[in-house]
């Protein structure tokens, strides 16, 4: 991943969990509270990198091609001739040549924001009724 793109997946995790925390002055949050949010997001950004590669492999997008008797061998055969920029194709390039940096950092900021989302909903101080 470039600078560039490290920069970006930082702002967006930090406005993630501003946005998630979403305090008000009669809540009491602490410092476990904010880095119970920033690990899940973390995870949830890693673990969407890390799973992308996995899941292509595993769905027929090989380095070599499409893997006969796969997922990706039905769809495409169900497809007939893919063209170019679809989405089809995109992921074909992406198990041949793997994911680039900037699809890294957008499965990194996707990841990060359900992870920090899941985070929020076990949250034992969610919005309760009084």
């Amino acid at each position: 991943m470039s600078s560039k793109e490290k920069i970006y997946f930082v702002v967006h995790l930090l406005l993630i969990i501003s946005s998630t925390v979403n305090a008000s002055k009669s809540d009491d949050w602490t410092f476990t509270d904010i880095m119970k949010y920033a690990g899940m997001a973390a995870v949830g950004g890693a673990g969407a990198v890390v799973a992308a590669p996995v899941v292509l492999a595993a769905s027929g997008f090989t380095t070599t091609g499409i893997a006969a008797g796969s997922l990706a061998a039905v769809s495409q055969a169900s497809l007939g001739s893919v063209a170019g920029g679809t989405v089809f194709a995109a992921l074909q390039s992406a198990g041949a040549a793997g994911i680039g940096g900037t699809a890294s950092a957008i499965l990194a900021t996707t990841g990060a924001s359900i992870g920090a989302g899941v985070a929020k909903m076990f949250d034992s101080k969610k919005n309760k009724e009084d």
